[in-house]
């Protein structure tokens, strides 16, 4: 029940809990009033009980005090015969020895006596299944003095009777505790009609105070996750200052969300635009001098291309150029492209690297070296280490002067690839290596390489340091973390 009262949105919930707390404040004070109504009847049958039983022993004193069994019968008689308001059904006078004189009237089924009679003290018991009501009490000095008082007997005798009697009398209830469940049930009808009415009414009225939220509730969930709908103005209510001001407040907060959405947008399509601009002036810068190149060989082939030592030069010339412009298209994918599907790294990758390498090596007379203790693929994006590799090696075979040797290593340690690629050459800038490194911003290098670099061991989560020497050749150590996730598959 109350997991299904918690799953209603809250502006079902309010209503609801005020309606139920009304219903049932409605409902049990009314009741507290039907049980204290109640009181009154059975008290008031008590009194009645008391003044019958003030003139049944009025009638017994006298029998008693001659100690006349006979006349004790005929005087229950005589009361159980004469009735105008009171029907007593039931009539009984016990002494103190045991005796019992009871009389009941014809009709009426025998039952036995309360058990609290044998006390001898004064008490009453209603009995709700025929009806009655039970009333005794002993008989004391006083109703002998009562008696004498009204003639019944003489005064000099009235001090004989001791308190050696109990009188009892079962009387009629019928009229009042017949009503009693009737007058009940009724009043619960019209509690429970008149309970419920007014329930109803206050969950109305607490919906109708909730309507301001259950608005500005609809209206953020009409967005879905997007930009707030402000209300319209006829919607706002005019005679609740208070909440027009909060309306008014939504509807500022979705003006300002809509201005600064626009406004970032505007942002977000100028930095494009300035990427795209800083991007395209590099490429333009890398491929320009290229390109000249290029253009300079087809003019030296038109004019000297019969000459077979010019062609070739020019031809060499021009592969050079393209080569170059390659390189650049090559580095622009890798940095603008999404992240690799490849799934590992490993000695066949190298070998890849070594091939693709080997004619620039071969040009430049310079010895490319690569020691491997991968034995088999390692849980790292190959793709992306391929790249950095083959940026690395092209940089390095081009420092480096005919005969001179570049190693690349690679070594496992722990849960990380460590690898070193190692040339005699001229050595790096120190402004090249500081961004290599991360202490200095790529933004504003020249070329594309040392920029990809960075952002593709930013995708590795690798780290670079890098041993230069100025004329003593430079050591670039790259260190990865390597996966350890079990869906990984090389």
């Amino acid at each position: 029940m109350l997991a299904w009262f918690s799953r209603l949105p809250m502006t079902a919930r309010l209503p609801l809990t005020a309606a139920l707390m009304i219903f049932v404040v409605a409902v049990a004070t009314t009741q507290l009033a039907i049980r204290r109504m109640a009181e009154p009847i059975e008290s008031g049958l008590v009194r009645l009980g008391q003044v019958y039983l003030d003139g049944l022993s009025a009638a017994l004193v006298p029998a008693l005090i001659d100690g006349d069994p006979q006349r004790v019968h005929e005087a229950l008689q005589r009361s159980l015969a004469i009735h105008v308001g009171v029907l007593d059904r039931r009539l009984a006078l016990i002494t103190a020895d045991g005796r019992q004189f009871r009389v009941d009237r014809p009709g009426i089924v025998a039952v036995p006596l309360p058990e609290a009679v044998a006390t001898q003290q004064s008490g009453h018991e209603i009995d709700a299944t025929d009806r009655s009501i039970w009333i005794w009490r002993p008989l004391a000095p006083s109703s002998a003095i009562a008696a004498a008082a009204s003639g019944s007997i003489p005064a000099d005798r009235a001090t004989t009777l001791r308190p050696a009697a109990t009188v009892v009398a079962n009387l009629d209830a019928s009229d009042s505790l017949g009503r009693l469940p009737t007058l009940r049930w009724s009043l619960l009808g019209i509690d429970l009609l008149l309970s419920g009415l007014c329930a109803w009414i206050g969950y109305l009225i607490v919906r109708r105070q909730q309507q301001p939220l259950a608005l500005l509730a609809d209206h953020l969930g009409a967005a879905g996750g997007k930009l707030p709908i402000a209300i319209a103005d006829d919607r706002i209510p005019p005679n609740d200052p208070a909440v027009a001001a909060l309306i008014r407040a939504y509807n500022r907060m979705a003006h300002d969300a809509g201005r600064r959405d626009e406004m970032l947008n505007r942002m977000a399509d100028q930095e494009r635009e300035a990427v795209l601009g800083r991007m395209a002036a590099t490429l333009a810068h890398e491929v320009r001098n290229p390109l000249a190149g290029v253009l300079t060989g087809i003019r030296t082939l038109r004019k000297f291309g019969d000459a077979a030592e010019v062609r070739e030069e020019a031809l060499g010339f021009m592969e050079r150029g393209v080569a170059a412009m390659q390189q650049v298209v090559d580095a622009t994918l890798a940095t603008h492209r999404g992240p690799s599907t490849s799934t590992g790294f490993g000695p066949d990758d190298l070998n890849d690297i070594q091939r693709l390498i080997q004619p620039k090596a071969a040009e430049r007379a310079v010895l490319v070296t690569i020691d491997s203790q991968l034995h088999g693929p390692v849980q790292i994006a190959g793709a992306e280490l391929r790249h950095v590799l083959l940026n690395l090696l092209l940089n390095a075979v081009a420092a480096s002067g005919p005969g001179d040797a570049v190693t690349l290593r690679a070594t496992l340690e722990a849960s990380q690839l460590r690898i070193d690629v190692i040339d005699h050459g001229r050595g790096i800038e120190p402004e090249r290596a500081a961004i290599l490194e991360g202490r200095a911003s790529s933004e504003g290098s020249r070329g594309l390489g040392v920029s990809v670099v960075v952002r593709l061991m930013a995708r590795l989560h690798g780290r670079i340091r890098v041993d230069a020497r100025s004329g003593q050749g430079t050591h670039i150590i790259l260190t990865m973390p390597i996966s350890t996730d079990e869906a990984f598959t090389p």
